[in-house]
């Protein structure tokens, strides 16, 4: 059975009760472990979108995130990462990716 995005929405934001820790999940306020992405619905592609979920699940880009908060913490500001070395970053992934390639069946 498909989930309509609005249902996929209620379950991203509920995952609280799923997880055993409603009071402090799915919700903005104090107190809340916050994971937050704030998207920039300013650009064109995003013009003639009549509803909100909808109009994210089909036309956000990720150059549209312009904020991401994890756990009460800036991750990404100003669509940059905050306090992480990307070349050091992509880095150890080409690495990973490389001994992933090396084990993998010919």
């Amino acid at each position: 059975m498909a989930l309509t995005l609005e249902q996929a929405l209620a379950v991203a934001t509920n995952s609280g009760s799923s997880t055993g820790n409603p009071a402090r999940l799915g919700g903005i306020a104090v107190g809340q472990l916050a994971d937050l992405t704030i998207i920039d619905t300013s650009a064109t592609h995003h013009l003639g979108a009549g509803h909100p979920v909808p109009a994210l699940g089909l036309h956000a880009r990720a150059a549209d995130v312009t904020i991401v908060i994890v756990a009460g913490r800036l991750v990404v500001e100003g669509g940059v990462l905050v306090d992480t070395d990307e070349h050091e970053l992509r880095a150890r992934a080409a690495a990973v990716m490389q001994s992933m390639s090396s084990h993998a069946r010919p």
